[in-house]
């Protein structure tokens, strides 16, 4: 059975996603599915973008990142709803 691989976009949405409700490394992870190397280069990736913020240990969600999944993902989901949960 062969395997498929996923595009960067694909996952940076997954990661951009899971810091909707705010999340920490291990939570992006798990969600993602990427290892922690592959996880440092998303993150710093997604922190340069301004699509993620950061505070302390845990990555939030900007509105610029809503804009990607948006854009990218097809999630459906608005910046409001975001800052509700």
């Amino acid at each position: 059975m062969m395997s498929k691989k996923r595009m960067r976009e694909e996952i940076m949405v997954k990661i951009v996603e899971s810091t909707i409700d705010g999340a920490n490394a291990h939570k992006i992870m798990c969600n993602s599915f990427i290892n922690y190397n592959q996880l440092k280069r998303y993150i710093r990736d997604a922190l340069l973008l301004e699509l993620i913020k950061v505070d302390g240990n845990i990555y939030k969600i900007t509105p610029k990142g809503m804009k990607y999944i948006e854009l990218f993902g097809g999630n459906s989901l608005r910046w409001d709803d975001a800052n509700r949960r």
